[in-house]
């Protein structure tokens, strides 16, 4: 025990401090610091700077894969574009199979070229076609034993006739050079790659120093399985002076010849040298280890959430040096409505998998049924089992009709035609497609007619459907440029590969409150308290899921990972994040018979055996089986009373206007919207993290769009007609420049560049439609106007707007705001509604925008409308329409206006929650009110 007290606080500080210690004193600002995940990254930068007490300069902080395509010359290319030139390439060679067909092994071959090149193979002799061990020797340079791998696997195919499938498998094999190396060439002609091919040229071009960096030394920070390109760029910069490396091990498992969690560390002749750091933790710190046997995963959950609400009332205790991880990210919807409420804040870095969600399993259902519908001479027939797995979740047995129906004989198959009439008002689930419009119109339908099912307490299936819809919305918009090109079908199958990989995201503060991770999130991360879940086989160590066509003989002949090196990485990344803990929870499965529990994980074995005081680790371990019950809690009303305090901010911010431009139509719809939403926007400044996107999302193809039409028409007074071939030439240039200051990187990979083009077609409508309507004459795009307002139990208020577009046509100022979403104007104006239906938010800023306009420009005529990009073709959906705002009408939304304010600054009347819970459905704070 003598050493812990020596060498505590070095054992005992995280790592990613420890490297921040060692660079304290020295000029960063030419450096560049690299680690396995952007997270480990952000915690670095968040560690460097709580530190300063100065103004200095931030070193470069990067991903290993951000490090890669910084230095790569070429961008790599998104997965759908890749594949269909892929496609395109197969099929100059012979290859019949359909598009739809071919995306699934598509994406193995596209991952195996992947790993070829990450790993520096050579794919031409790889994929040689070669029977005898004579050829092979003469066409590998590889060892006896690697010879006698392939020479086995040849053998498999020489010693016995072969079939079908084996046939095809050789001509595949014997064509896959060729097709990779035409692949390569084409994406070199075409100036993009893909990411393992960045890899292996970035890792040689350094190695042969034709290599520009633009730092003078980089730091690779707690590595371990390294790719043997990545092998070659740590060499390589190392022997040039230009790296230093920091390894995180234990001699534990380190020194120990037979434990798997050190076999890349013991294999890296990297660590010869100069191994920093391998520290004895496990010998120094003292630790408690809770082993627990709880059955199925909700059992789980409700015993750590039982813990974790005893450990909250430790002073100690410290949440923001805890972590619960889930190596079954299926866990995390059961989790998230277990944790205690006297937790103060909680950040979920994993997604939750949509596929789990019934919204995906409805649209699969959907898709299933019309892929294996059957034509025939008589029409379309569809399967009867598969109409009966869809209705039966939309439908209630009452409908007796439908089910009389569908049980009437037991036939498989029914014609379309009988289906329609029967089902009646859900016909349209099986209506024959004939469009891609038809699927995304018959999908939305289902998706709202589950979600209208759905009670308030549904909170997380609710919050999934919506954004099962919003990313359907997406999707075919994404693919909306080129449907031409594609088919019905080839539509079903892309939507559904897309839901099989889409998550649910949650946003929050990194560095605040108790943490919740999947496990290889961890890398890199330290923490005191560590909770573990699912702690079984096949889950810790997680099986196998990577696809490929390179058999296992193959794969071990050429050195690319086994399933042993897998089991390694998880053995590593297991005892890592053990190794500075002072109390960890390892919770696993009992039920034998569950899809993730039964058998325990072998590192809990492997810890009972091993790190226990009879072997001098400072290691005390618990184990105990236990049962638990379900608690069902209630989550009270929120209500937010008017304090001197926040009285004080609500002048600040709108009478004395020491922060922000003033009250905004944006400001005031969230107050009727729900006056709580307002108070934790505006009032305690609750925000969703400022991120810059990875791809362009909803709101940043708003940005984009705002910013790239205002530059169009930037240095233009009078729109003509006969200006408008010019002005349908500045769009790209425009474009170019609104990605760039907007979206603050180039646009690679292939979603985006479908959103790209729809930005272009979008902005040529609106120049094409500006042109047919012209002369129009531009006061300004994104012109900021304020005005003040007297309440009377508050003062002069300032009213602020940023309106997107003001324009004179026939001497009438027309005020036109541009929407993305689906936003509606009815025809006529209510007060009432407008200032209390959220529905009606787009008329509620019209009519501020035009009163604000009106306090600067009191002899003008008004109109205002809102351009619908959506349905860009209609042109502008005007208030009134289209007639002139009277000064009536103005009149009448001040007095509603000035009585909406006076609310707010009543001292009386409480910040509370809105009573219609159909306002929280897209609320940035549904779960701080609890009420997802």
């Amino acid at each position: 025990m003598g050493a812990f007290f020596i060498f505590g606080e070095l054992m005992t500080t995280p790592f990613l401090e420890r490297i921040y210690k060692q660079y304290a004193d020295k000029d960063l600002s030419c450096y560049c610091f690299v680690f396995p995940t952007r997270r480990a990254g952000y915690i670095f930068r968040q560690q460097f700077i709580k530190h300063q007490n100065k103004a200095t300069w931030l070193p470069e902080i990067l991903g290993i894969r951000d490090f890669i395509l910084k230095i790569h010359p070429v961008p790599v290319a998104d997965d759908v574009i890749l594949l269909l030139k892929l496609y395109n390439i197969l099929r100059s060679h012979g290859m019949q199979e359909s598009l739809e067909k071919f995306l699934p092994w598509g994406k193995i071959i596209l991952n195996d070229f992947n790993e070829i090149d990450q790993n520096l193979v050579n794919a031409h002799q790889l994929y040689q076609q070669s029977y005898e061990e004579r050829q092979i020797d003469q066409a590998f340079s590889l060892s006896p034993e690697e010879m006698q791998e392939v020479a086995g696997f040849w053998k498999l195919f020489a010693t016995m006739p072969l079939s079908t499938l084996q046939e095809n498998f050789l001509a595949s094999w014997k064509l896959l050079p060729q097709v990779y190396n035409q692949f390569n060439d084409l994406l070199k002609e075409e100036q993009i790659t893909y990411e393992g091919r960045a890899y292996r040229e970035t890792a040689f071009a350094i190695s042969e120093k034709n290599c520009s960096l633009p730092w003078k030394k980089i730091v690779f920070c707690g590595f371990y399985a390294l790719s043997n390109s990545e092998q070659k760029i740590f060499e390589s910069l190392k022997e040039q002076g230009l790296a230093e490396i920091f390894w995180d091990s234990d001699s534990f498992y380190f020194e120990n010849a037979a434990h798997e969690a050190g076999l890349y560390l013991r294999r890296n002749p990297l660590l010869k040298d100069n191994f920093t750091w391998n520290e004895a933790y496990f010998k120094s710190i003292e630790k408690d280890i809770y082993i627990t046997g709880v059955p199925l995963r909700t059992g789980q959950v409700k015993w750590m959430a039982q813990v974790l609400l005893d450990k909250l009332k430790d002073p100690n205790f410290n949440p923001q040096k805890s972590v619960i991880v889930l190596p079954d990210e299926n866990m995390l919807t059961a989790l998230l409505y277990s944790l205690p409420e006297e937790l103060q804040a909680v950040n979920v870095t994993m997604g939750y998998p949509a596929k789990n969600s019934i919204a995906a399993s409805l649209i699969n259902s959907f898709i299933e049924l019309h892929l294996q519908s059957v034509s025939d001479k008589t029409g379309t027939l569809l399967v009867r089992k598969l109409i009966k797995d869809l209705l039966n979740r939309i439908t209630s047995t009452s409908d007796t009709n439908l089910h009389l129906f569908l049980n009437a004989d037991i036939y498989p198959l029914i014609p379309i035609e009988k289906i329609v009439a029967a089902a009646e008002a859900n016909g349209y689930l099986f209506s024959e497609i004939k469009s891609i419009n038809q699927i995304q119109l018959s999908l939305q339908k289902l998706l709202l007619q589950y979600r209208n099912k759905l009670k308030p307490e549904h909170g997380v299936e609710l919050a999934v459907c919506n954004h099962v819809l919003e990313e359907l919305k997406h999707f075919f918009e994404l693919i909306s440029p080129v449907e031409g090109e594609l088919s019905p079908v080839i539509v079903l199958n892309m939507l559904s590969e897309h839901l099989n990989t889409l998550k649910v995201p949650f946003t929050g503060e990194p560095v605040q409150g108790i943490q919740v991770m999947g496990f290889l999130e961890t890398r890199t991360l330290d923490f005191e308290n560590v909770f573990i879940l699912s702690v079984n086989e096949t889950l810790l160590p997680a099986k196998s899921s990577g696809k490929t066509y390179l058999p296992y003989s193959i794969r071990k002949a050429f050195r690319l990972p086994l399933r042993t090196e897998q089991d390694a990485v998880y053995s590593y990344h297991f005892y890592r994040l053990l190794q500075r803990a002072r109390e960890v929870h390892l919770i696993y499965n009992t039920e034998p018979k569950s899809l993730s529990g039964g058998e325990i994980s072998r590192f809990i074995l492997q810890i009972s055996m091993e790190l226990n005081e009879q072997n001098g680790f400072p290691v005390k371990i618990h184990q105990e089986a236990v049962s638990t019950e379900a608690l069902m809690q209630e989550v009270p009303e929120i209500t937010i009373y008017k304090d001197e305090a926040i009285m004080q901010k609500l002048r600040d911010l709108y009478i004395l206007k020491k922060s922000g431009s003033g009250l905004s139509a944006t400001a005031l719809s969230d107050y009727v919207s729900c006056s709580l939403r307002f108070y934790f926007k505006y009032i305690a400044g609750l925000r969703t993290p400022d991120e810059d996107p990875e791809e362009l999302d909803a709101a940043m193809f708003g940005k984009v769009f705002h910013s790239a039409i205002s530059k169009v028409y930037s240095n233009t007074k009078l729109i003509r007609t006969e200006d408008k071939k010019k002005h349908l030439e500045l769009i790209t240039d425009s474009l170019k420049d609104a990605v760039r200051e907007e979206f603050k990187k180039e646009i690679h990979n292939g979603n985006d560049y479908l959103l790209k083009s729809v930005l272009h077609e979008l902005l040529q409508r609106i120049v094409s439609n500006d042109a047919d309507d012209a002369p129009l004459e531009l006061i300004g795009h994104e012109k900021d106007y304020d005005s003040i307002l007297l309440i009377d139990n508050a003062g002069p208020v300032v009213l602020y707007g940023k309106i997107d577009r003001i324009e004179v046509k026939d001497e009438v100022w027309r005020i036109i705001d541009y929407k993305t979403g689906n936003d509606l104007i009815s025809e006529s104006i209510n007060m009432e509604d407008i200032f209390s239906d959220p529905k009606k938010k787009v008329m509620l800023q019209l009519l501020f925008y035009s009163w604000l306009v009106k306090q600067t420009n009191t002899n003008i005529q008004i109109k205002a409308g809102m351009y619908k990009l959506r349905n860009v073709n209609q042109g502008v959906k005007w208030l009134l329409a289209g007639n002139i705002i009277s000064a009536e009408v103005l009149k009448e939304f001040e007095t509603a206006l000035k009585q909406v304010i006076s609310g707010i600054f009543e001292e009386k009347f409480p910040f509370s929650q809105t009573v219609d819970r159909k306002r929280c459905e897209y609320c940035d704070f549904i779960n701080i009110c609890g009420r997802n």
